[in-house]
């Protein structure tokens, strides 16, 4: 067993781990991080993609290249590119665009 503490977490929100992938997203109000693993024993995530909301987000949801976010009144799901290098995305080189119901 081992513990790890993700740095820079004040007053998360919500928070999710993929089932498959291990990966995890942390909720900070209006932003959301994305961290996924490494194979470092001494920092065994990464923070991979910062997105931010124009609300506060509440709860969570990350299964593979999934995100769902929501507060009481919306919900968002947007598709996120894992096979992008960490070291060249820049906020939204990741992302899909929303998909948005009537």
């Amino acid at each position: 067993m081992w513990f790890y503490r993700f740095p820079n977490i004040v007053a998360a929100t919500a928070l999710a781990v993929c089932p498959v992938s291990g990966n995890v997203a942390i909720a900070l109000g209006k932003t959301i991080r994305i961290y996924a693993q490494t194979a470092s024993l001494t920092s065994p995530f990464t923070c991979f993609l910062e997105v931010d909301s124009y609300f506060d987000v509440t709860m969570l949801s990350l299964c593979l290249d999934t995100l769902a976010y929501a507060c009481a009144k919306e919900m968002q799901v947007i598709r996120i590119d894992l096979r992008t290098d960490p070291a060249r995305a820049n906020g939204a080189s990741g992302l899909s665009p929303p998909r948005h119901s009537n």
